[in-house]
């Protein structure tokens, strides 16, 4: 096996290229995955405090359900299709959006 190496040099080489690019990606997804669990099991510790009704500033999350939403301050936006906190919607955009439909009058089908 090693003959064959020598023999084929190119390919030794794509070889030791292609694992130098994927052990740091995959140590990359590892740490991330890692990261990801620590931070799940913090925000189950502290479910037992006092809930929030406001979407944190900088996050446009605003829940898992409707009713989430309405109860975090949020508003339905039809050009991102989702729920957002007055932070993260453009209204005038979003308008416009909703009047550029190709139906009579603007309207979208």
């Amino acid at each position: 096996m090693i003959k064959f190496f020598f023999d084929h040099p190119w390919l030794l080489l794509k070889d030791i290229i292609l694992l130098s690019l994927a052990v740091p990606g995959f140590i990359a997804l590892v740490a991330l995955s890692a990261a990801c669990t620590g931070a799940l099991g913090a925000a189950a510790a502290s479910e037992n405090q006092a809930i929030i009704h406001t979407a944190p500033l900088g996050h446009c999350n605003c829940g898992d359900s409707v009713a989430e939403a309405v109860n975090m301050g949020c508003k339905y936006d039809a050009l991102a299709a989702v729920w957002l906190p007055d932070q993260c919607r453009d209204d005038a955009l979003t308008s416009e959006f909703e009047r550029m439909g190709h139906e009579k009058e603007g309207k979208w089908p």
